[in-house]
């Protein structure tokens, strides 16, 4: 039996997905997990045992006998703090706004037990001008370097592109390398089926059309549509656990894009990849980065706002050679979004010529979303067992 002899911690929980990934390495046992939500919480405690949910954020960081009870343990925090305010489906107002400044709380804590890595997941737009300095500046602050890319599901073979950025953190003065062009590898080879079992998928989708049922299925969607893909937070923690929290390895060459600016923190653009040394940021290849999909045929990637439908069962719709789906109902036509996004994998009408009824059981399946993330199925089904 492997001993977990590293501590976990997991904030803005959602789904469980870091937990999953890294106990899935045999040496993580996540003591504590903090999520207010109450769907997460139910997700949680079907797949994790004895876990112990700490309800708020804001509460945490000045909770001393948690703080207390993890400091001095060779520990990971991960976090996924909210991304509302800086997607751009959001307000865009980035890390400022009252949900994604939450990541001031996270730091807080995080500065009070000082883990031995902290790793980080936000939408690719945290790059654009919308904080990503101030959570390089904080880090630096608490005596932390970083590094940082932006990774997509193609990265682990996975039918959709979903980038995101991952940035890991870990004391000043132990320069490492966690983001290699092979460390992938092995997931990609374990996905390589997925887009054919989806396509069944998605052409078996069940009816869903009693209300109890209808009002789990958008919980699951929303849940699954704000997580990461394990698979990435998989290989990251592998990686980190090849330096056994003691064995580092000589600093990187590396290109100087310049000091950070205190008031250009909020605004600066940031590279794909990167580290942060000392408190200076250096841009790096960015070796992950995927093809553009020119066939199109990668699946869309699911988002938290899929839970609402965009088609009515008494509309209809036809598929334009754009591959943009628009409606036709009684208000007239209109370009519509979310599931329609997803309506090109079973059209079977001529492009931008024939209108085809919308399918009765068109709501978005849970277990695609399950299968198009990578989680093991019925992962967010409460009535299910493990």
């Amino acid at each position: 039996m492997i001993n977990k002899a590293y501590t976990l911690v997991d904030l803005f929980s959602g789904s469980g997905a870091f937990s999953l990934a890294f106990e899935r390495t045999g040496h993580f046992k996540t003591e504590l997990f903090c999520d207010n939500d109450e769907f997460s919480k139910k997700t949680i405690v079907k797949n994790f045992e004895d876990a112990y949910i700490y309800h708020d954020i804001k509460s945490l960081k000045d909770d001393y006998k948690v703080i207390d009870s993890l400091k001095n343990k060779k520990s990971v925090v991960t976090l996924g703090f909210p991304c509302q305010d800086i997607s751009i489906g959001g307000a865009q107002v980035g890390i400022r706004g009252s949900r994604s400044g939450l990541w001031k709380s996270a730091y807080e804590f995080c500065k009070k037990i000082r883990p031995h890595f902290i790793v980080i997941e936000n939408v690719e737009r945290l790059l654009k001008g919308k904080g990503m300095g101030v959570v390089l500046k904080d880090l630096s602050d608490m005596g932390y370097d970083a590094e940082w890319s932006v990774v997509s599901a193609q990265n682990v073979g996975l039918p959709h592109k979903r980038l995101r950025v991952f940035i890991v953190a870990y004391p000043k003065g132990k320069d490492i390398k966690i983001f290699k062009k092979n460390m992938f590898l092995g997931h990609q080879e374990k996905n390589l089926k997925a887009r054919d079992d989806l396509m069944k998928m998605i052409r078996a989708r069940p009816k869903l059309s009693r209300k109890e049922l209808e009002d789990a299925r958008k919980k699951r969607i929303e849940q699954i549509g704000n997580s990461i893909i394990p698979d990435i937070a998989n290989a990251i923690a592998k990686s980190i656990l090849e330096k056994s929290f003691d064995d580092f390895e000589e600093k990187t060459p590396i290109t100087p894009i310049g000091a950070l600016s205190e008031e250009e923190l909020h605004t600066t653009r940031f590279p794909n990849r990167g580290v942060l040394r000392s408190g200076r940021v250096y841009e790096q290849e960015d070796i992950f980065k995927v093809k553009r999909d020119n066939k199109g045929e990668l699946f869309p990637t699911i988002v938290s706002s899929d839970k609402i439908d965009a088609l009515g069962v008494n509309d209809t719709y036809k598929l334009t050679r754009n591959g943009r789906v628009r409606r036709y109902s009684k208000n007239g036509s209109d370009a519509s979004l979310n599931l329609s996004r997803f309506v090109k994998f079973f059209h079977k009408g001529k492009l931008n010529t024939d209108k085809l009824p919308v399918p009765k059981d068109l709501s978005l399946c849970p277990d695609f979303g399950e299968a198009l993330m990578g989680f093991p199925k019925g992962w967010t089904d409460h009535k299910e067992g493990k």
